[in-house]
């Protein structure tokens, strides 16, 4: 019997569709996500920035350097939080880093659109009942939802009280509402941040309804696991001021930078109960598994090196390259 792993109950190694591939499709879009699923992912990921009329919206950023206009121009430089649901919904598409053949990189079509939060499980319940193929339809899968804190959105995801808006932490509540009104039945959901204050504010709020990740800042409780010794050196010393080891990590992912992965930290993870998934996506200040120019990415090092992960007892991993990975790791 294959082994699986403890958040999703899949036969690992989990693939992640990170953005849906955003390195090989329009990402955060529905033609990404569906690239991600018929490239072999186990799980999309999703990224959920806040616009600046607060509606949660599916979009790694913050900049909207890969959306274009009618017009053909980039936003470069523009974020996504200055700018409000309905610009980014009726004035945007988003570019294909690579199309294939001779589809352009721009192209106004609906499923280059960005969605909302609402919309994305929406459409991940249509995917599920077959509206989008049989090829994906037929897929269990799941989804990791990242709550992003960067810039003016993070200090309104843990404001306490917002006029007009019901519940405690009214825009986590927001997406907790979204996630119990939208998510099909038979998904399992991860709801990440690398903000502690958010992530603890969101479990405050959601009773255990649903599996969250490791913040940074609990995860330098684990620091002496790390690989190299000098961020082992710096976590110890801001281990000082962290919250120390969780005795059970049952219902928490571990996601870090593949960088940072040894097989003491696997081991560790495993022995409190989580599930350890590691980022081959580019991670900052630390040596790059996927840089974001792409060079190397399935060459026989970075194969050797996303092998190396598996050998060590990830229970998963995280790219922009979904159908390379799948390639290396389901042959």
């Amino acid at each position: 019997m294959s082994k699986r792993d403890p958040i999703f109950n899949l036969s690992v190694p989990v693939i992640f569709a990170h953005r849906g591939g955003a390195a090989e499709s329009p990402e955060s879009t529905i033609a990404g996500f569906l690239h991600g699923l018929r490239s072999g992912a186990d799980v999309l990921e999703a990224d959920v920035q806040l616009t600046k009329d607060a509606q949660p919206v599916i979009w790694h950023g913050p900049d909207l350097d890969a959306a274009f206009d009618a017009n053909g121009a980039f936003r470069t430089g523009v974020r996504i939080w200055d700018c409000t649901w309905r610009e980014v919904s009726t004035e945007l598409w988003v570019r294909h880093p690579q199309p294939p053949g001779d589809e352009p990189s721009k192209l106004e079509h609906p499923h280059r659109r960005l969605m909302t939060l609402r919309q994305f499980l929406d459409f991940v319940s249509a995917v599920k009942k077959g509206d989008f193929g049989d090829d994906v339809g037929a897929k269990s899968f799941h989804l990791n939802i990242e709550l992003k804190k960067t810039g003016k959105p993070a200090a309104k995801w843990t404001k306490r009280k917002v006029a007009g808006m019901p519940g405690r932490y009214p825009y986590l509540q927001r997406v907790l509402d979204s996630l119990n009104e939208h998510s099909p039945p038979d998904t399992t959901v991860v709801v990440a941040s690398a903000s502690n204050r958010i992530l603890s504010r969101f479990r405050c709020i959601q009773d255990n309804a649903y599996k969250t990740n490791l913040s940074i800042r609990e995860q330098i409780a684990y620091s002496e696991y790390f690989a190299p010794a000098h961020v082992r050196a710096i976590g110890a010393l801001l281990d000082l001021f962290v919250a120390k080891e969780m005795e059970d990590l049952s219902g928490h992912a571990f996601q870090t930078a593949g960088a940072l992965v040894t097989e003491r930290l696997v081991r560790e993870v495993h022995d409190h109960n989580g599930g350890i998934y590691a980022f081959l996506t580019a991670f900052p200040f630390l040596p790059e598994l996927e840089p974001s120019d792409g060079a190397g990415v399935g060459s026989e090092e970075y194969t050797s090196a996303v092998q190396d992960l598996i050998n060590k007892g990830v229970d998963g991993v995280m790219t922009d390259y979904p159908s390379i990975v799948s390639r290396i790791l389901r042959k």
